[in-house]
């Protein structure tokens, strides 16, 4: 794994850690237009839910980060989405609003 998808799941970790709830409690996902996915895709509030974006270098980068995070924690989300511009990775708390 690189440094920088290291640099990316440790700042995930940390915020999810930070923000609080069970890793299952959380989706984590991949997408070439974040805001797009998450705010209108997801229905996460931009204002006062938990969520948080890393931008990767590449596709490739982008879809480990995104396994491991879900491998790892057991987080919410699935693989195989996105093409070959999708490379942020992004997590949020899921909330009675937000759409999986």
């Amino acid at each position: 794994m690189t440094k920088t998808a290291l640099k990316i799941i440790g700042d995930i970790e940390f915020y999810v850690q930070k923000r609080g709830g069970d890793w299952w409690q959380w989706y984590i996902g991949i997408a070439a237009d974040v805001q797009s996915r998450l705010f209108s895709d997801h229905n996460v509030y931009r204002d006062g839910d938990a969520w948080i974006y890393r931008t990767a270098p590449t596709s490739r980068v982008a879809r480990e980060v995104e396994a491991h995070l879900i491998e790892k924690h057991g987080a919410q989300g699935g693989s195989g989405g996105g093409d070959d511009d999708t490379r942020a990775v992004y997590a949020y708390r899921t909330e009675d609003h937000t759409l999986e």
